[in-house]
């Protein structure tokens, strides 16, 4: 069992096979100048992403201390694509909250932290819900990683297509649900998926309630693989602040040198 600082315990996250084709996101083996082996974005790992997972479920339990005893679920959609123009669209942009507890860099997604029945939280399992992959429109829109690449490159207990989620939403009427119904990152997906069970538990005492709130204070404290990523990011930038203030000097100085004479 692999332990992390305050107090936080994580079990290993099983090890699976990445597909042997093109993902939807870079890998260590495919990009090996932006990520090093065991990471999944630049400088976190997979076991970063579920130490999150596990604060949010963590934060949950303490807010539900004293209430009556229900299962819990989290439920965070992606962004989706905008488009430019037709069939042009703009560069893709994760939704913030989205990114910070799975890393899956995918339009069009569903990540749902369940608890698990019959054990305390934080225990819970981690599933996202990704589009079905369609190999003809990847030549277009580029490749997509499906419910294996899914699972194998954020560590996740499971993943499905998004047409499994319709099986999934009956079953969360029973259950405390986590989910930002007043301001969905994705409109579509909000209307298909979560809209009906949204305006149901609205009406009944296990109403929803609000994520997003949680998550921010977790973005608040870094972790000491997020502090690394920072101060590399700020050791860059001031170099390339630095190679700038050199060149605009240069430039007015040669300029002033040219009026001069």
């Amino acid at each position: 069992m692999s332990c992390s600082q305050r107090r936080y315990c994580l079990q290993p996250i099983r090890e699976r096979k990445i597909p042997n084709r093109c993902l939807g996101q870079p890998r260590p083996f495919t990009h090996p100048h932006l990520l090093r082996p065991g990471e999944m974005t630049p400088g976190l790992s997979q076991v970063e992403y579920a130490l999150r997972r596990h604060k949010l479920i963590s934060l949950i339990y303490k807010e539900a201390q004293g209430q009556s005893g229900t299962d819990h679920t989290v439920v965070l959609l992606s962004n989706p694509t905008y488009d430019l123009s037709n069939d042009i669209p703009y560069t893709f942009h994760q939704d913030n909250n989205f990114l910070y507890l799975c890393g899956f860099q995918e339009p069009d997604s569903i990540l749902v932290l369940q608890s698990l029945p019959g054990k305390q939280l934080p225990a819970h399992k981690a599933m996202l819900f990704v589009p079905q992959r369609d190999p003809s429109q990847e030549l277009w829109d580029g490749p997509r990683s499906g419910t294996d690449g899914a699972t194998a490159l954020t560590g996740g207990d499971e993943a499905y297509t998004l047409e499994g989620f319709q099986h999934l939403g009956p079953k969360l009427k029973a259950e405390t649900l986590w989910y930002d119904w007043m301001r969905p990152a994705h409109t579509q997906l909000h209307c298909d998926c979560m809209q009906r069970l949204a305006e149901v538990k609205a009406r009944s005492k296990n109403k929803v309630r609000a994520a997003q709130q949680l998550v921010q204070r977790l973005r608040l404290i870094k972790s000491p693989a997020e502090t690394q990523r920072m101060d590399l990011r700020t050791r860059r930038g001031g170099v390339v602040s630095w190679d700038e203030v050199r060149e605009r000097h240069g430039h007015i100085y040669t300029t002033k040198c040219k009026t001069d004479s």
